[in-house]
């Protein structure tokens, strides 16, 4: 009996504290992303609205420009509300090391923070940059580029990992091994394709 009062206790505190509990905004570059009756829009760390909830949907700050769909457009604002890029894609993702990747037709390539496409939508899969590189995918294989679109990693994996520490996950075919920045295998290297 004991223990079936406690459980009731635990399952109407636990019922109460979620009803009660407000989730607490997440801010980047001092600014979080609201949402109030289906409409987006920012608050400053004070909580006051700064940029108006008219948004259909909206991405934190990052590198001072938030992606934002109004109305079925594509925008990227500035921390003022202004409209920075006018998007002519399906997709965006956040700035990350000076560009954001972007696709249409399927196709994925990046644009600066001016809306200039600097690396051309032509690969069928890509990531955001880290550390100065993207994974991306052309056809059925994987490989990373560099900002000036140089083939870091050359796109001749049919699997590829991310780089922790330097050292980067591949495959080809059944073989799995370890290469680094440079593409020298350093591990299982056995079981590369010679």
């Amino acid at each position: 009996m004991k223990r079936v009062l406690i459980l009731v206790y635990l399952f109407v505190f636990t019922v109460t504290t979620a009803q009660t509990t407000k989730q607490t905004p997440k801010f980047s570059e001092g600014f979080a992303v609201v949402q109030e009756k289906g409409k987006y829009g920012f608050i400053d760390e004070l909580n006051e609205v700064v940029i108006p909830l008219e948004y259909d949907f909206a991405l934190p700050f990052s590198e001072g420009l938030a992606l934002v769909t109004k109305e079925n457009h594509k925008y990227f604002i500035n921390k003022q509300g202004g409209i920075v890029i006018e998007l002519n894609y399906d997709k965006a993702l956040s700035f990350n090391e000076g560009m954001s990747a972007v696709t249409k037709n399927n196709k994925y390539g990046f644009i600066n923070s001016k809306g200039e496409e600097v690396i051309p939508l032509k690969y069928d899969y890509l990531t955001s940059f880290k550390d100065g590189v993207a994974r991306v995918k052309l056809g059925k294989k994987w490989g990373y580029i560099n900002a000036k679109e140089k083939e870091i990693i050359p796109i001749k994996y049919d699997d590829i990992g991310y780089f922790h520490e330097g050292i980067l996950w591949v495959k080809i075919g059944d073989k799995e091994f370890y290469i680094n920045r440079k593409g020298e295998c350093i591990s299982d290297c056995e079981n590369r394709e010679l």
